[in-house]
């Protein structure tokens, strides 16, 4: 309540209810995705798991129920089918579907059968009657498969396909093998390891709200002394909960089963209703001043796809799906901005169509490993172009300067886990580089002249990027005041705010690649008159939704008109 803006405390609202009814892991997928809130902010973004185990926990004594006979045969068959078939789509989906496959029990029900494969193995075969050396070899096989995926894996890992049989089998291979003679075991019975199992779950609960409420408390500024401090914090809560409320509640003297179902169902019921009651009262807005609330409201404000229904193509979509389409509009998230305008362009007889997708280059050869969704969308494009025969205007536009210039890669919103390269042969030209922004400049501008002999190309220059757009920072800097800002976004201006040299250059050398006979529109101009940007509009709104999006009234007001005079 003293932390959260009205849309963090929305979005907090409904996690609080999800979490409730184990459905946590389900609301998290669906607001996942490029525009999706980083999962550092989200307060309760941990409790996925614990909805799945839920999940879990019903389904699987209903399948025992099913399947159970004369013979565990049936059970068995049953389990290896559900393993086998949620394998596979986790493997599939961890390309094709990564933020369904990470949250959703169907992809990872088949981690969890491994856990039922072991309890299963262990009834019929007790630790004491497996060979003492196999145990040794086995159990230290599974202690290594662990420790390799931790310092291996990282942010790009594919997970949970295939990635994620290494740990899973190396935690079978310890609970099927870790006997108390063995050296793995000796080791994880060291006093201070179990010690940390102990409050292991209660550090689990405690870690990711501390965390996240100290980010969004900095904004995104904690540094190595907080994170210490959030470290030792962990540790003081977890000792005093693991204490005061999980050993009491699983002393049966003191709590009997009865009271445990009453006090998770006032537990339950207590949070659920508090999430319910604020998110009825619209996070709580009441708390914050007009102009406050102004600028909280344009954060995350996106349009896209709004009026635009889906075709069979994958990513394509049209204004009209009875009519062919006269424009196109094809590039990344920064092409998604015009969307607004397919009504507008409706009322003077053109029918749009868009092919997008966030984060994808509009540049043949260029990709980042963290975007495998970019990998065909120029195929996507000559389907759509030979399908389509009546596009007569076709709108190019991208986030030029989050890919071609360095200056982007320092703004608070830019994943640094994105690393975009030119390829080249199997050669990755990474476009940090000079070798590889040339390349990529070069596979832009052969790119245009190809369009521009198809149809009337429109390329619409990159709109300024940067931490002053921000609505989130904007929010935060009229609750924290100047002097906070000053010293941790030194980039930051609320007024004046200079449009950057490194963009100024990379839009003038887009339009150098603009064949003679296509239109070029020059944002900068638009949002950046004299080098000197706006980020607010005559009314006091701010025109963009976080760093590089710019707003949808604001691409109706500015943008409409001017797109109109070229087709």
């Amino acid at each position: 309540m003293f932390l959260l803006l009205p849309n963090e405390m929305l979005d907090f609202s409904k996690s609080l209810m999800a979490v409730s009814v184990f459905a946590s892991n389900i609301l998290f997928w669906t607001e996942s995705g490029y525009f999706g809130i980083s999962s550092e902010l989200i307060p309760l973004i941990h409790t996925w798991s614990l909805s799945v185990e839920e999940q879990f926990y019903v389904l699987y004594p209903l399948l025992i129920l099913l399947t159970w006979s004369n013979s565990r045969c049936r059970l068995y068959l049953s389990l290896l089918a559900i393993f086998i078939i949620s394998f596979i789509l986790a493997q599939w989906g961890s390309h094709a579907r990564p933020d369904a496959a990470f949250y959703l029990l169907p992809t990872r029900a088949w981690e969890l059968c491994v856990g039922v494969f072991a309890a299963l193995f262990l009834l019929q075969v007790p630790q004491k009657k497996i060979n003492i050396f196999l145990c040794e070899i086995n159990s230290f096989i599974g202690f290594f498969l662990i420790i390799y995926s931790v310092l291996s894996y990282n942010s790009l890992t594919p997970f949970p396909g295939i990635y994620a049989l290494v740990p899973t089998f190396g935690s079978f291979l310890i609970i099927i093998f870790c006997r108390k003679e063995t050296l793995i075991s000796k080791l994880l019975s060291a006093k201070y390891i179990v010690f940390i199992g102990l409050i292991s779950y209660s550090a689990y609960l405690w870690h990711q709200p501390l965390l996240a409420f100290a980010k969004i408390y900095t904004v995104n500024k904690v540094g190595f002394g907080l994170s210490l401090g959030l470290v030792l914090l962990t540790f003081f809560l977890s000792i005093i909960t693991y204490k005061y409320i999980e050993t009491p509640f699983r002393n049966k003297n003191i709590f009997g089963r009865n009271s445990i179902f009453f006090f998770s169902i006032v537990g339950l019921f207590f949070f659920f209703s508090t999430g319910w009651l604020w998110y009825y009262k619209n996070g709580l807005n009441e708390r914050y001043s007009p102009d406050i609330l102004v600028a909280a409201k344009a954060i995350d404000d996106w349009y896209y796809p709004g009026d635009l229904s889906k075709t069979k193509i994958d990513k394509f979509y049209k204004y009209d799906l009875s009519k062919p389409i006269d424009i196109l509009f094809f590039g990344d998230s920064h092409a998604e901005h015009f969307a607004p305008l397919a009504e507008q362009l409706s009322d003077f007889g053109f029918n749009s169509g868009f092919l997008t997708s966030g984060g994808c280059p509009p540049i043949p050869n260029v990709y980042d490993d963290s975007h495998s969704k970019c990998i065909g969308l120029f195929d996507q494009l000559n389907n759509v172009l030979s399908k389509e025969n009546n596009i007569k205007n076709i709108v190019i536009s991208g986030c030029f300067n989050c890919y071609l210039t360095d200056y982007s890669w320092s703004i608070s919103g830019v994943d640094r886990s994105y690393s975009y390269y030119y390829l080249e042969e199997g050669s990755k030209f990474s476009l940090s580089s000079i070798k590889g922004t040339s390349k990529a400049l070069k596979s832009l501008q052969s790119f245009l002249v190809e369009i521009d002999n198809k149809a009337n190309l429109v390329v619409i220059g990159d709109n300024p990027v940067g931490d002053s757009f921000d609505p989130f920072l904007i929010t935060n800097y009229m609750i924290k005041g100047e002097h906070y800002f000053a010293k941790n976004f030194q980039d930051f201006s609320i007024n004046n705010n200079v449009v950057n040299s490194d963009q100024v250059k990379l839009n003038n050398n887009i339009q150098m690649l603009v064949p003679v006979n296509a239109a070029f529109i020059n944002s900068l101009d638009i949002i950046c008159p004299d080098n000197i940007c706006t980020t607010f509009d005559e009314n006091g709104r701010p025109i963009y939704k976080d760093n590089n999006h710019m707003r949808p009234f604001f691409v109706k007001s500015k943008f409409g008109d001017l797109l109109l005079e070229l087709f």
